[in-house]
């Protein structure tokens, strides 16, 4: 059996939420699938970072597709032709593209329909090429993985497809996120000495941060309020946070923007953390909210789509539209040493419901399904 899996958002120092799955998923599928031919395809240069299992093939199919004309390109052109002459038996692709016209299975693994529900969050030409093609991606697909029991109900909603075809393969945290009993070296690390309230993810409109720097400045407001606010992710977008510039200088020099940073370092993030918040409008998972639990920091995350799910009874939840509720469940939360045991010790164990090692189990149980 000959598989050929997509990896080209594995990119070093890199890793989003899709890059993520696909390394944590692969891995483990190559040595859950010894009998398969795996072949990996990149349209750069394989990296030499990630160390996959000997007898995989590694292989670069330009060019770099990071453009609608150059998808088209990749996945029309270039990755079938390398398909049919390598007479690939099944093509994974855990990006959710898909390539027209090979008459052998494929499984995209598509995480969120963001786009259909929050169409202004995209840029014109990527969202003319995500509506046009991925409903098309989900219909020819032999079966479809997705990471959430939100998500799968959204793929049969929005574009009907039936959940016979539709396969859960959940992410889940590395085990690296732990508890630590000093948050003294991490607090001097990431907010000069201070406690912080921490939130990971890209600086996007997404992801919501404006509503958190508003309720963090309505806290700042409250006498007795001491935390700073750490923002962990690309900055890419920070220009677009307008709420900064109606905030004091004080309350600005409380906000601190680490940027992209690697794993050791976001470990150390969250270890040093009093509370992590989540205030996301849309997510199809939500990655962060298993890290901090596991790492033994308090959640309060947005009560938007799979958020409820993944963070089950051990986060609170909040209206990501409402600072002033959001500042008061901060507020509550970092005042009752009570609430903060309690939701660290179910955050725990919610965050050991979900396993990477689980999740390939899941998705070699697709493959098998989509080539019977």
């Amino acid at each position: 059996m000959k598989i050929a899996v997509n990896l080209r958002l594995l990119i070093p120092g890199k890793l989003e939420g899709i890059g993520r799955f696909s390394l944590e998923i692969i891995n483990r599928l190559i040595e859950e699938m010894p009998d398969a031919e795996f072949h990996l395809l990149f349209d750069r240069k394989p990296p030499k970072e990630f160390p996959f299992p000997e007898g995989v093939k590694k292989v670069h199919i330009p060019p770099q597709a990071r453009h609608p004309v150059l998808y088209n390109i990749w996945f029309n052109i270039m990755v079938p032709r390398y398909l049919r002459r390598k007479k690939i038996d099944l093509f994974l692709s855990p990006d959710g593209y898909l390539c027209q016209g090979l008459r052998i299975p494929q499984i995209p693994v598509i995480h969120d329909l963001n786009f259909e529900h929050r169409p202004e969050d995209l840029p014109p030409t990527a969202l003319k090429y995500y509506k046009k093609n991925f409903p098309v991606f989900a219909r020819t697909a032999k079966r479809i993985a997705t990471v959430s029991e939100f998500s799968k109900q959204d793929l049969q909603k929005t574009y009907g497809i039936s959940a016979k075809r539709i396969d859960l393969v959940p992410n889940a945290a590395k085990e690296i996120f732990t508890p630590s009993k000093n948050k003294a070296p991490h607090r001097e690390a990431f907010a000069n000495g201070n406690p912080y309230v921490l939130s990971v993810g890209s600086i996007h409109p997404r992801k919501n941060l404006e509503v958190l720097i508003k309720a963090f400045d309505l806290l700042n407001s409250a006498p007795g309020f001491s935390h700073d606010l750490v923002l962990v992710g690309e900055e890419m977008w920070k220009d677009e946070l307008g709420e900064l510039k109606n905030l004091s200088q004080k309350v600005r020099g409380k906000i601190h923007f680490t940027g992209r940073i690697p794993d050791a370092e976001l470990v150390k993030a969250y270890q040093g953390a009093d509370l992590y918040v989540f205030p996301s409008f849309f997510e199809g998972f939500g990655i962060p909210v298993l890290e901090a639990m596991g790492s033994g920091v308090p959640v309060l995350a947005s009560n938007r789509t799979s958020l409820p799910e993944v963070g089950g009874d051990a986060a609170r939840y909040f209206n990501p539209e409402q600072p002033e509720q959001l500042s008061e469940e901060i507020h509550l939360v970092l005042n009752s040493p009570e609430i903060q045991k309690e939701m660290i010790e179910k955050g725990l164990k919610q965050a050991r419901k979900y396993s990477w090692d689980i999740s390939a189990k899941a998705m070699k149980e697709s493959i098998i399904k989509a080539l019977s």
